[in-house]
């Protein structure tokens, strides 16, 4: 499995380092099959590689039309509006975005959790290469507002792990995509943050292995719940911090403010959702021994030390 992550890791960071299209197309179809072989020496449902690799492959088979078509007429840029949309709509089936997301969410049934911290975490990264390359319509901006006040709903509604994952990969992905063009050092930062907090929550929720969030399980611990209250929002940790960062850079670069307000209501939503299933889990099984892992402390550290490290940063 080493070998097809790293090759992942290596195509996403020559993708991102480069200006080509021809050349980001080109990583990405490196990308896909080398996810699709990390999915299957993992043997898990053997649905799931195939269907990554069509979805993939046919998102990436369009995008190489449009480049194709559009480098015919237009050699330097992509200008064209309705082009945009369709390379941002490209993007966002790759990345599960709404209203699109169901493929994802019937792969991160059976996932396991090294294949499923990569779908939600590198494989967004060269999907938001794309988003970074192309000029936002306020076509775009709609569908992600509505992607941020949806996914802040669902999450109030669910106890499932999958559901809880993906909806936070949608939230927080909007945030990113909102922002990748025009505040691009503070959205690099962002997805970087919420990467190792889905990393240290996915860690957690296969230490208890619990796949409902409001079910008793006497080995749920401390960290989980702290790993969740993290990717939440809450004060004073990772998720708040990088939230406060993204909303005070979108304020000085004078963003609308119906963008910042919608962004601050999914936030308190999402923020209400995650509590409301620490709630649960606490509440469930009053006799819940919150312990630490003896062969995961490092997750509970870094999820405590990090505000501060935001903060000299």
């Amino acid at each position: 499995m080493k070998t097809p992550l790293s090759m992942l890791l290596i195509t996403s960071m020559l993708g991102i380092s480069s200006n080509s299209w021809l050349f980001l197309w080109l990583m990405i179809e490196i990308n896909t099959p080398m996810f699709s072989f990390m999915l299957s020496s993992t043997k898990e449902n053997p649905k799931n590689p195939l269907n990554y690799f069509i979805i993939q492959s046919l998102t990436s088979l369009t995008m190489f039309i449009i480049l194709i078509s559009t480098m015919t007429k237009y050699p330097t840029t992509l200008s064209n509006k309705t082009l945009n949309i369709s390379m941002h709509m490209i993007a966002f089936i790759k990345m599960g975005l709404m209203p699109t997301h169901n493929w994802m969410m019937n792969m991160m049934k059976s996932m396991k959790k090294t294949s499923l911290s990569t779908l939600m975490t590198v494989q967004k990264i060269l999907p938001l290469k794309i988003t970074s390359m192309i000029t936002t319509s306020q076509i775009i901006q709609s569908i992600l507002l509505m992607n941020l006040i949806l996914s802040s709903i669902t999450i109030m509604q669910t106890t499932k792990t999958n559901h809880l994952l993906l909806m936070s990969s949608i939230h927080n992905i909007s945030w990113t995509t909102l922002n990748i063009q025009s505040l691009t050092k503070i959205s690099t930062l962002f997805f970087t943050i919420y990467s190792l907090m889905t990393i240290s929550l996915i860690s957690n929720l296969s230490l208890t292995n619990k796949t409902s969030l409001n079910l008793p399980n006497k080995n749920s611990n401390i960290n989980l719940i702290i790993s969740i209250m993290a990717i939440s929002g809450l004060p004073p940790m990772w998720g708040f911090m990088s939230k406060f960062m993204m909303i005070q850079s979108m304020y000085l670069s004078n963003t609308p403010t119906l963008t910042l307000l919608t962004l601050l209501n999914s936030s308190i939503l999402m923020l209400s959702g995650y509590l409301k299933l620490c709630y649960n889990m606490m509440m469930t099984n009053t006799k819940m021994k919150t312990k630490i892992p003896k062969n995961s402390p490092w997750l509970l550290i870094s999820n405590l030390i990090s505000p501060s490290m935001i903060i000299l940063i």
